[in-house]
């Protein structure tokens, strides 16, 4: 067992080199590091043979001592104690850099060509090159000036800040007059530790357009920053008044309202910034503050099917209720028996694969997060990206249904039921013996059958079924109601929750759960024929059940695609995928996370941040940048903190017309094709002319990759 612990000390270190500290869990010291790597070091030493070809066919690396050396020394450079800042000092210097001529449109120009020049000084020459070939590239490619910007915003999404920099510098520069290029560079020079370049930009802007909450909120964010509390929370003020629910002004609003003692007002700005857009980060400020997230709080109603699988269609053949009724149903429940078996035996060979996907695909996601040291890796591949979402939106209803039926579980009912009904049958029993005793010595040889002995044997089974079933139609379709709306209400949480392969073994568990609810009746409903004592009854009759239907394919209808031309972000529901066009590599922008130490540049660098997408053709409310509480017929979000994105989804305005594109849900595995339903519409956002603005988020502990800047 070696390698487990080998294994948890190698997520151990993960952790450690990629998490930001807080006072409650402060990062190891030299000392603590030091005797980490040695146990570490100790346990690969000591592995066998048969353990280390184990970990090799995980496709886990086995680092040599200089590597676990190098990965080692990361963590501790990115593992400094800090305090927890909530507001920063006020930066006299940098406030007074700033001049006090507001930019004019014919200043505006050179303004943008000396922030330009000074940019450049602060990167490798080598950078400086590749950005001007990615331009070239792209200038070629599209010839628009928005498609430069637009890749700049993909290369900030994607956590890459200097090539941002230094393409948005250059779309300003040749477009200065492009107002959304202008928000979105003074917003990453904000967000970089640039926020006294970024004002006056944002202020000519907000000459331009006032009233934008875009602008407002990265006017606020840029006085933020330089510890101006005064001037931020004019301007946060002035957001929050445009966009009540902002993500962002309100996580600083919260912040100052902290740093004062006011926990109940930083509280209601927290969760004011979570409730349209989710992450982690916020809900543990919240928690930090003495308040636990509710389901109420947060604003996620996607798209969905009441009856997601289908099972709606799935019909019992009747319960009995007298005894003509019975001699047809007994022929139509044994049918019903046989399709049960029949689909109840393909479901579990389908599920024998399923769960192989399943082990595959959870393998392949925990050998990433194992060899997350070595990749640079900050998110963990075991969870879906909005799992934390769902979790606390939609886990309440189905925590809630699990109650109930623990509360009155089905085996104990059925036990219970059981014994209703034999009474029932031991009623109609001494019935039965009372009937023969009245008609005893008044039939049978020399007398024949009375007529009114076979009527009141048959009124006899006849109350019996009518009670018995009738207790058993209504305790079954009880509990299979109960079973209905859990499995629809889990299929709905799991496209959020679950990848793929784990979403189709679900799905397959939920169908067997199902037939094996449809079958649970059979053995229990009470079955009486008529007597054919007084008269001839003709054959059993045919079975008029025929085959059950299949069940629905469960799907994802909350989809969407954000394009930024050399790089795009697809969701569907839980999940996030992250694409990058193959010139882009070619240009050699890729993490070079074993080198992050020798050009910190290249690693990935996220900032809190929320970025707005249009549908390039859609209407557009207003001028200005794309503002987050009404900005066109449709837009796309994507919300990040420190460590990624965290959020994305789709905003449609009412009576919107949207085209839609498809995405494939199928996933291929070496053992066949697991597919997740055919394919579904979604939104496809962005593109090279698409309008795209950033809201500028801020991290107190953060330096940025400008800090220090001067004009």
């Amino acid at each position: 067992m070696k390698y487990i612990l080998l294994s948890f000390l190698l997520c151990s270190l993960s952790v450690s080199a990629q998490k930001k500290p807080v006072k409650k869990d402060p990062p190891p010291s030299q000392k603590e590091m030091n005797e980490m790597m040695k146990e570490m070091e100790d346990a690969f030493n000591n592995m066998s043979p048969e353990e280390k070809r184990f970990m090799d066919s995980m496709g886990i690396k086995l680092p040599n001592a200089k590597q676990m050396k190098k990965t080692a020394d990361f963590a501790m450079a990115n593992a400094t104690i800090q305090p927890d800042v909530l507001v920063p000092k006020r930066d006299a210097v940098r406030i007074a850099s700033i001049s006090k001529l507001p930019l004019t449109k014919t200043a505006l120009p050179v303004y943008l060509q000396s922030v330009q020049q000074k940019l450049q000084s602060r990167f490798p020459s080598s950078m400086i090159v590749k950005a001007s070939e990615l331009y070239t590239s792209i200038k070629l490619k599209y010839g628009s000036t928005t498609a430069v910007a637009n890749a700049a915003v993909g290369f900030w999404a994607f956590g890459k800040a200097a090539p941002a920099l230094l393409l948005m510098s250059n779309a300003c520069v040749e477009d200065a007059g492009n107002t959304d290029c202008l928000n979105n560079f003074a917003a990453m020079l904000s967000m970089s530790g640039g926020e006294q370049l970024a004002l006056p930009l944002l202020n000519y802007l907000n000459k331009q357009h006032p009233q934008n909450s875009t602008i407002l909120n990265n006017i606020a964010h840029a006085w933020f920053g330089l510890g101006d509390i005064t001037m931020a929370s004019k301007y946060i003020d002035s957001t929050i008044r445009l966009c009540a629910w902002h993500p962002q002004a309100n996580q600083i609003k919260a912040a100052i309202e902290e740093s004062k003692g006011n926990h109940t007002a930083a509280i209601k700005s927290m969760k004011q910034a979570i409730s349209r857009m989710h992450t982690s980060d916020k809900e543990r400020k919240l928690n930090d503050l003495g308040y636990e997230l509710k389901p109420d709080d947060i604003f996620f109603n996607p798209p969905r099917k009441n009856d997601e699988l289908g099972l709606s269609k799935f019909k019992w053949p009747s319960f009995p209720k007298n005894v003509e009724e019975s001699r047809i149903a007994q022929v139509e429940w044994e049918q019903f028996r046989k399709e049960c078996n029949r689909i109840a035996t393909q479901l579990s060979e389908e599920g024998v694969v399923l769960a192989a996907a399943f082990q595959k695909g959870y393998q392949e996601r925990l050998k990433h997060d194992m060899n997350a040291p070595y990749t640079g890796a900050k998110t963990s591949a075991v969870f879906v990206n909005l799992s934390p979402k769902a979790e606390k939106k939609l886990r309440p209803r189905i925590d809630d249904l699990l109650a109930i039926e623990q509360h009155d579980p089905f085996g104990i009912a059925v036990v219970q039921i059981h014994r209703s009904v034999d009474s029932l049958k031991e009623i109609a029993g001494k019935e039965m013996r009372e009937l023969d005793e009245q008609f005893r010595g008044k039939m049978g040889e020399g007398f024949g059958i009375p007529e009114a002995y076979c009527s009141a044997y048959d009124a006899i089974n006849n109350r019996l079924l009518m009670s018995a079933n009738s207790i058993l139609q209504n305790f079954f379709k009880k509990h299979l109601d109960r079973v209905y709306t859990r499995i629809n209400e889990v299929a709905h949480y799991n496209l959020y929750r679950a990848f793929p392969e784990e979403l189709a073994l679900n799905i397959n568990l939920a169908k067997q759960e199902w037939i094996g609810m449809l079958r649970a009746p059979i053995d229990n409903i009470v079955f009486r024929d008529p007597t054919t004592l007084c008269k001839k009854v003709g054959e059993k009759p045919t079975a008029k059940f025929g085959t059950l239907p299949d069940y629905d394919e469960v799907n994802c209808r909350y989809k969407s695609e954000m394009n930024f031309g050399y790089a795009s972000i697809k969701t569907e529901c839980g999940r996030m995928i992250a694409e990058i066009e193959i010139d882009f590599v070619k240009l050699g922008w890729g993490t070079k996370s074993a080198d992050r130490e020798e050009n910190r540049n290249f690693f990935d660098e996220f900032q809190r941040c929320t970025i707005e997408v249009s549908a390039g053709t859609g209407k557009k409310f207003g001028e200005g940048p794309l503002q987050l509480q009404t900005s066109a017929e449709v837009t796309g979000f994507l919300e990040f903190d420190r460590t990624g994105l965290k959020d994305a989804g789709v905003k449609i305005t009412a009576n919107a017309g949207v085209k839609t594109n498809t995405l494939n849900t199928k996933v291929e595995t070496d053992i066949g094709e697991v597919n997740v339903g055919p394919k579904e519409p979604s939104i496809s956002l962005g593109g090279v002319n698409a309008t795209i603005s950033i809201n500028s988020g801020f991290t107190a502990t953060g330096s940025g990759i400008l800090k220090g800047i001067k004009l």
